[in-house]
């Protein structure tokens, strides 16, 4: 296992940790960005991961760096675009990273670029979004998806896919609720699902939504967490959803769910 945060006590730059079967230790000689690190995200090429993130050291442009014989270097240009808002994802298809981030000399639109061995290049066009915020990226098979606050639909989360040739949606648009946050998209073999909370509609609550084919439906009438939650992370296992989140409700400590088929139950204790 790895994980990436900013680090207060690093400058609040990207430090990368691994545990070494005993302790956790820092990937990397140095930090995985240079200056200041928004948004960070983390994927992998084989063993080698690469790290994302809006990097105040390089004018807050997005910057992907990996880790190369316990050095992180730059892939490809330092600042993939400027400047670069909101989240920053990344995602492997086989051994292409691909990211996403919104761009606000494009007029607030999510682009999407891949790595093609030398530089980033644009997957689609540039406008597929419209203006938006908070994209995620995820690759089914070799085939990316993208999930994003729509703002032509009240901020609320639109997914989109590239077919090959241009981004094509996948089923209704702006169907959660008006604030989602910490989006997260997963698969369970075909079927995409998509988690989040929400201060607006849902009483604060973690949603989870599943793609039908035709239309995103709610998994579990009353939401995945028991009340008011944050940082929500999405995970499946086979064809079983699990949701970690921030419980409100017990302390800001971490809650596992899963869904059994028919309602959400907490996995161990809760909070």
């Amino acid at each position: 296992p790895y994980i990436v945060y900013q680090d207060k006590g690093n400058n609040w730059m990207a430090i990368v940790k691994k545990f070494n079967g005993t302790n956790w230790e820092t990937a990397g000689s140095s930090a995985a960005s240079i200056g200041r690190a928004f948004y960070t995200s983390i994927a992998f090429d084989g063993t080698v991961p690469y790290v994302v993130s809006q990097d105040e050291g390089n004018a807050n442009k997005a910057t992907v760096q990996k880790l190369n014989d316990n050095t992180w270097e730059v892939v490809g240009t330092v600042g993939i675009a400027f400047p670069a808002w909101g989240h920053t994802s990344l995602a492997y298809d086989g051994l292409t990273p691909y990211v996403t981030y919104v761009d606000n000399e494009k007029g607030s639109q999510t682009i999407v670029k891949k790595f093609n061995g030398s530089t980033w290049e644009v997957v689609g066009s540039e406008d597929f979004s419209g203006p938006s915020g908070n994209p995620i990226i995820a690759i089914n098979g070799s085939v990316p998806y993208v999930a994003y606050m729509d703002w032509a639909n009240e901020g609320r989360l639109t997914a989109q896919k590239f077919n090959g040739t241009s981004w094509e949606p996948v089923g209704n648009a702006g169907f959660s609720g008006m604030a989602p946050q910490s989006i997260t998209l997963a698969f369970s073999g075909s079927t995409p699902y998509i988690a989040y909370f929400d201060d607006e509609e849902y009483e604060g609550k973690s949603m989870v939504h599943r793609f039908n084919g035709t239309s995103w439906e709610l998994v579990g009438e009353n939401g995945a967490s028991a009340g008011y939650s944050a940082y929500t992370f999405l995970a499946i296992s086979g064809s079983t959803p699990y949701i970690a989140y921030q419980d409100l409700m017990n302390g800001a400590k971490t809650t596992v769910r899963k869904f059994n088929g028919t309602e959400w139950e907490t996995v161990g204790q809760e909070g």
